[in-house]
């Protein structure tokens, strides 16, 4: 899936699967009841808008839940963290 976080505009490339079992919101999205879990595929990615996330933050949660810790920034600030 594609994350289009907004007003930045950033989009970031996720694997469906890690965020289905990274969050249970996510879990509920990419089910099998809703629309975005419907007809996902490497080729044409789904894209799930998100207008009130910060783009920094979202793509330091998907660097670790991908395993990608070496792309995370060394000091995060209590905010960032929480």
């Amino acid at each position: 899936v594609v994350l289009v976080v907004r007003p930045q505009n950033i989009r970031l490339r996720i694997q469906s699967q890690v965020l289905w079992c990274a969050s249970k919101v996510f879990g509920a999205i990419f089910g099998p009841t809703w629309s975005k879990g419907q007809g996902l595929s490497k080729e044409s990615p789904q894209e799930v808008q998100l207008v009130e996330d910060n783009a920094n933050i979202l793509q330091t949660i998907c660097y670790v839940i991908h395993y990608r810790n070496n792309n995370v920034p060394q000091s995060l600030t209590p905010k960032e963290i929480l």
